[in-house]
């Protein structure tokens, strides 16, 4: 059980509202992209994954999330790890080598 703040859960409201519109209506060419942004230590990571859980939630639409880190040493572990711990056992995650240890052209649909 993660406790949010106030602004946190603020944030992941209207990024759940911003992308179910988005998702909605496709041919709305001035959001197709939506980019959130929150200082250092401010829980970006715990927040996306409530993100994720409420849209998984609230949507029709099958999902794929892809999280891609940039940085030097295992921040990409370092992410999976915390969003294991937020997400519990859904939706999976998994790191791309776990999941396409070859050549892959598919992301299968997992059903739980």
């Amino acid at each position: 059980m993660v406790n949010l703040k106030a602004y946190q859960q603020e944030a992941i409201e209207r990024l759940t509202e911003r992308t179910e519109k988005l998702l909605n209506n496709y041919t709305d060419r001035k959001n197709k992209i939506h980019v959130f942004r929150s200082p250092t230590g401010s829980g970006k990571t715990v927040m996306v994954a409530k993100f994720i859980e409420n849209l998984i939630k609230e949507t029709s639409h099958d999902l794929c999330f892809i999280w891609i880190t940039i940085g030097k040493g295992d921040l990409h572990k370092h992410s999976k790890d915390k969003l294991k711990k937020v997400l519990g056992a859904y939706p999976p995650v998994y790191l791309a080598e776990e999941m396409f240890p070859g050549h892959k052209n598919v992301i299968e649909k997992t059903i739980l």
